[in-house]
């Protein structure tokens, strides 16, 4: 069932106990857009205890900021209780208090697409011109941006983010703000899950104003990352990218253990050019990925479907293919001498024949 439907539903059921109730946030925005709504929230004068007494199945985890989950006919809906922010803690994080009016709680919200709420009826509040910004393709800030990206830097990446999802440009009042550092206030782990869905969004618009207004110049590393990227126009493995155009990873960035695994197996294989070592040693887990990787940084055409010929030319799959009397070679020394045999082998430096294997390893010797 449309999950807007269901949202409208619990508005009615939370008026019917006589509290007011709006469909608030993105998905009001998307419904303007016309865009697919995937998560509903609802913000209400009710208080995380009533919500608690009305619906027979309330998650409470998030009563301290009065906010509970609502489970309604298969989906969960967040609530939250009208609330003002007196004050933020490490530039991130508010102290919120209940608030009596809907209009203080839209007051509270970062841009103006965002303050929209939506009545039973379907009847849209739109207290800042949202409506109208998301027809210009405009995302402007409620307030002043500097005192609000002051008091959660996170807004600065968010205004990107929406920015290169919806191919949308930040108004000037924003752009101005970019002169004060907020991101250096910002902990590594939420730079860099933003620069990924950035990165990744449809629109390089983001990464754009990263390159033009140094976003991340309190982390050197990673406005490198966003520059490469917009500049290479390859977005999808920003951080196999940068590997491939360096052959190193800092060790004290703070990306997954999975991430520098995948950058590693990918630029193995892109810096060798896809070489016969390369395909034989290297993962092939990630040869599609590898294979656009290339094509972005050396402005070629090279297809999947070529390396997979190559892979099946090569002279050898595994050691079980060589031709070789392994009876002469003691145990201690099987592995060295099967890598020196792989490599003779695949760089067609000696034919896969047990005579010239045998031959070449004596030379070798």
């Amino acid at each position: 069932m449309d999950k807007l439907k269901l949202g409208l539903e619990i508005i009615n059921i939370l008026n019917e106990y006589s509290f007011e109730a709006y469909i608030v946030g993105g998905a009001v925005r998307d419904y303007i857009r016309q865009d697919t709504i995937k998560d509903v929230d609802l913000t209400t004068n009710a208080k995380p205890s009533d919500i608690k007494e009305i619906f027979s199945d309330v998650s409470m985890e998030g009563e301290n900021y009065l906010s509970s989950r609502i489970h309604y006919k298969g989906c969960t809906f967040e609530v939250t209780t009208f609330r003002r922010d007196v004050s933020y803690i490490d530039h991130r994080h508010p102290q919120s208090i209940p608030a009596k009016t809907l209009e203080e709680d839209l007051s509270r919200r970062d841009f103006t697409m965002n303050a929209l709420a939506m009545n039973r009826e379907g009847k849209i509040v739109d207290l800042y011109h949202g409506i109208e910004d998301i027809k210009n393709k405009k995302i402007r800030m409620i307030g002043d941006p500097k005192i609000r990206f002051n008091e959660d830097a996170l807004r600065v990446l968010r205004a990107l983010d929406f920015a290169s999802r919806f191919d949308y440009c930040l108004d000037d009042d924003i752009l101005k703000s970019f002169v004060y550092d907020n991101v250096s206030y910002l902990k590594e782990e939420y730079i860099v899950s933003m620069i990924e869905k950035i990165a990744r969004n449809p629109y390089p618009i983001g990464l754009k104003y990263i390159s033009k207004y140094q976003i991340f110049r309190a982390f050197p590393f990673y406005q490198v990352v966003c520059e490469e990227a917009y500049q290479t126009k390859y977005t999808k493995h920003i951080f196999a990218l940068f590997f491939c155009k360096h052959n190193f990873l800092p060790s004290n960035i703070k990306i997954s253990n999975q991430e520098i695994k995948l950058a590693k197996d990918i630029a193995y294989l892109v810096r060798n050019d896809f070489n016969p070592l390369a395909l034989y040693y290297g993962s092939l887990k990630w040869l599609k990925e590898a294979v656009e990787l290339y094509n972005a940084l050396k402005g070629t055409n090279l297809l999947v479907e070529d390396i997979q010929r190559r892979i099946k030319a090569l002279p050898i799959q595994n050691s079980k293919d060589i031709d070789f009397d392994w009876s002469r070679v003691a145990s201690k020394e099987r592995g060295k001498v099967t890598k020196l045999l792989e490599n003779l082998i695949l760089n067609g430096e000696v034919e896969n024949k047990n005579d010239a294997l045998q031959k070449c390893l004596e030379i070798e010797e």
